[in-house]
């Protein structure tokens, strides 16, 4: 298992070893998972469940740090800002008026034009 990972991910043309890099995805895990208690108190303002918020979250940060680590080969840990929580929320949606479902709609729908 461990001549598998240093083959595939290049650790020591890199100059580290798996167990490093484990003791480095903990650490990033610790450091990215504030995300998961400060994303639903931002979110449930516009009267999404939490539970949906923090499955979204949790979801999205895997999905994004796969592909970045598997398909990538790069370290990176990937997950929602908490800046842009606060601007669709307390911008937009709060002092804007717009409702949040509008909001929803209008966000997945520039990502599906951008995807395609």
């Amino acid at each position: 298992m461990v001549k598998m990972l240093e083959s595939m991910f290049s650790l020591q043309s890199r100059q580290t070893s798996v167990s490093q890099e484990i003791r480095a995805g903990i650490s990033t895990f610790l450091t990215m998972s504030y995300v998961l208690l400060l994303n639903p108190n931002i979110l449930m303002k516009l009267g999404i469940p939490s539970t949906d918020i923090v499955i979204a979250t949790a979801l999205s940060s895997c999905v994004g740090s796969f592909i970045c680590g598997i398909l990538g080969n790069l370290p990176f840990g990937l997950a929602p800002g908490v800046g842009l929580s606060t601007y669709l929320a307390f911008g937009m949606v709060l002092s804007d008026g717009m409702a949040s479902l509008h909001l929803l709609i209008h966000l997945f729908s520039h990502l599906f034009i951008c995807i395609t």
